[in-house]
């Protein structure tokens, strides 16, 4: 209904510029090509549109990065270096395992001191079959599993990980293992 006012309006403007000698222009009716204009248009308005939208999209490089600094970890924590390993998570970052949820990096990294206190219980850290999936611009899923071998025993599991980009690198946000 608002279209057929709108051409009503148009075609009664159109007709009284026009002036009594310049022919029958029927009120309501668009003209020939008026469709055909009309798409033209919406397709470039819509890619003008849609072309601002799009911003800073996760990339192969973005995915890189996320792997060096989980290559990063495996070698803080194969050293025996938690603060090392923890620089990989953000100040907000929660840790949820199949016992507990602990947020905050400060309480995570007391968390890992605490079940961890020396190199011989770190053991040998190894992650492996790492996919990587943007989430946006910002945010990255990294799902895989991780292997710690130590001389009693060898433990093993799997990951799902809650990347943010922060000015300071890619960092964990959510870290969920089980």
């Amino acid at each position: 209904m608002w279209l057929k006012v709108e051409w009503d309006r148009i075609g009664a403007c159109i007709a009284s510029a026009r002036g009594p000698d310049a022919g029958n222009i029927a009120v309501g009716d668009p003209p020939k090509n008026f469709f055909y204009m009309n798409k033209k248009v919406f397709v470039l308005v819509m890619g003008s549109f849609l072309a601002s939208c799009a911003g800073p999209t996760f990339s192969s490089s973005d995915a890189d990065g996320i792997r060096s600094t989980m290559s990063q970890q495996e070698k803080a924590w194969n050293e025996g270096d938690i603060p090392g390993f923890m620089q990989a998570y953000d100040d907000s970052a929660c840790f949820i395992s199949l016992k507990e949820r602990t947020c905050g990096k400060s309480v995570v990294t007391a968390r890992y001191e605490k079940h961890y206190p020396d190199q011989a219980t770190m053991g040998k850290l190894d992650f492996g079959e790492l996919e990587i999936l943007g989430a946006g611009a910002d945010h990255a899923w990294c799902t895989g599993k991780w292997r710690l071998v130590r001389a009693q025993d060898t433990l093993s599991g799997g990951f799902s990980l809650f990347w943010v980009r922060t000015p300071a690198g890619w960092r964990v946000l959510r870290d969920h293992t089980y």
